[in-house]
């Protein structure tokens, strides 16, 4: 792949890696009470935590692609790491804040991918 496209799948694979943690981290009863006021249903905790291992999977996508299996990994954790930790602050200092950046985060890495699919296509 080109090397412009890397540092692009680094920052898409960090906004799904933000919205896999925020998703795993509200479908925990304590975190979704402290935005919501209320303890997740069975069924809305279910599909957090699905939703949330699907998007881990799917960020580990664009740092493989752009940067081959062994580095891409690596590259992988450290937005995977850096995710979290965003979502810590969040959950800590700013909790109104976790649930939107979330969703734009999520929004804004898929129609990432689908750039860089669309990109390493043409």
């Amino acid at each position: 792949m080109a090397p412009m496209l890397l540092l692009p799948a680094l920052v898409t694979s960090f906004c799904l890696s933000h919205a896999s943690m925020a998703a795993l981290s509200l479908s925990m009863a304590r975190h979704h009470q402290q935005l919501n006021g209320h303890r997740p249903s069975t069924r809305r905790a279910r599909l957090l935590r699905v939703s949330g291992w699907l998007l881990l999977a799917l960020a580990l996508t664009p740092a493989t692609l752009s940067y081959g299996p062994g580095i891409g990994a690596v590259a992988w954790l450290g937005s995977l790491s850096a995710a979290a930790w965003l979502q810590v602050l969040l959950l800590s200092y700013k909790v109104r804040w976790t649930a939107w950046l979330a969703g734009i985060s999520g929004l804004g890495g898929a129609a990432a991918l689908a750039g860089l699919c669309v990109a390493s296509v043409a």
